[in-house]
């Protein structure tokens, strides 16, 4: 619940400190390498060092993230992370948004929902 409610107050000081010209991006993390793992199961641990010898993400690496304080307009999110830990949000959310076309008011078709991925990615270039 924590990391949603630091979620909310990003989105509110997004809005609320738009009017004055400020901006607000979060910054998702991906695995990081602690003690932690060497706790942990087998598992754990390896998932962690092939995090840290595994690809980034293509559309941002931590240097990014950081820089992203100087962008003329900074995106919502920065995710920084492994491919892994990016298809699992990707996977996440297309869950989310096929859950909520299915609410009663919804319904929209494939075409009507491609064509609401395809106008931002359009604008994103």
């Amino acid at each position: 619940m924590s990391k949603h409610a630091l979620e909310a107050f990003a989105l509110c000081q997004r809005e609320e400190l738009a009017l004055h010209g400020v901006a607000v991006s979060i910054v998702q993390p991906g695995g990081v390498m602690s003690q932690i793992g060497a706790k942990g199961a087998a598992g754990t641990r390896l998932r962690f060092e092939r995090a840290a010898a595994g690809t980034r993400l293509p559309f941002v690496n931590a240097a990014q993230a950081v820089l992203a304080q100087f962008a003329p307009q900074p995106r919502l999110r920065y995710l920084v992370g492994t491919r892994r830990e990016g298809n699992r949000v990707l996977h996440t959310l297309v869950q989310r948004l096929l859950d909520a076309n299915d609410s009663p008011n919804m319904h929209c078709t494939r075409d009507a929902l491609v064509a609401l991925l395809d106008t931002p990615l359009a604008a994103r270039g």
